[in-house]
């Protein structure tokens, strides 16, 4: 008769337990993982960026350190792509003509005098795709080659090089990049082309909410950690 009593008011410990059940599935509920996925260059990790921005702690001077090298490494990475790119379109049409006009691309490609000359410097070992900052001088050289039609016409016919959109952005401002005190700004780090290696995760909260996004690289070699 005790045992039946034992049942029909119920176990203590397994009341606690089943409360403890019903507490973890609402904390559960409340707790959401993202997975970001896609191809390179879909915007994954600037959209992870922008999230944490805005509902993070915003960035902080540990990223806007890292941003800075990071920013320098892709502005000469990015033209050095383009003077290659075209130094092989004006190759190209010095060997097999230019096109004519009626062709979908009939743009001639030409190199000359002081854009000659800073195409061959930028490309050249005497400055390194990353590690290094940019003065006023890779600044000029910079300037000096992104007003050229040439090395612009290779920006806007660009298939599979890998400058992307935003490089514009960095081009045009170079003389504020290649000050001393240059600082990144938000719309910096939001803007700058870094591949994403491994895996990041960020969390926050959003309306008792919690957060976990966890971006990947979308190059072919990151995709078994998918």
């Amino acid at each position: 008769h005790t045992q039946n009593m034992g049942n029909c008011c119920g176990d203590p410990q397994n009341n606690m337990v089943d409360q403890e059940l019903i507490d973890a599935r609402k904390k559960a509920s409340k707790d959401h993982k993202l997975l970001l996925l896609g191809a390179g260059s879909s915007g994954k990790s600037t959209f992870f960026k922008q999230l944490c921005q805005i509902h993070g702690n915003g960035f902080q001077q540990q990223d806007i350190d890292q941003a800075r090298q990071n920013i320098y490494d892709c502005i000469i990475d990015q033209m050095k792509q383009l003077v290659e790119q075209c130094q092989e379109n004006v190759k190209y049409q010095q060997e097999n003509g230019v096109p004519n006009e009626d062709d979908e691309d009939s743009f001639e490609y030409n190199l000359n005098g002081d854009v000659l000359e800073a195409a061959e410097y930028i490309c050249s070992s005497k400055i390194p795709r990353g590690g290094i900052d940019i003065t006023q001088d890779i600044a000029q050289l910079i300037t000096t080659l992104w007003n050229d039609e040439s090395i612009k016409h290779t920006f806007t016919s660009r298939t599979n090089l890998g400058v992307v959109d935003s490089a514009p952005h960095f081009f045009e401002d170079i003389d504020r990049i290649a000050d001393m005190s240059y600082t990144p700004t938000d719309k910096d780090i939001l803007l700058v082309r870094i591949p994403t290696t491994g895996i990041r995760a960020a969390s926050f909260n959003v309306e008792k909410n919690k957060f976990t996004i966890v971006d990947v690289g979308g190059q072919r070699n990151e995709r078994s950690k998918w």
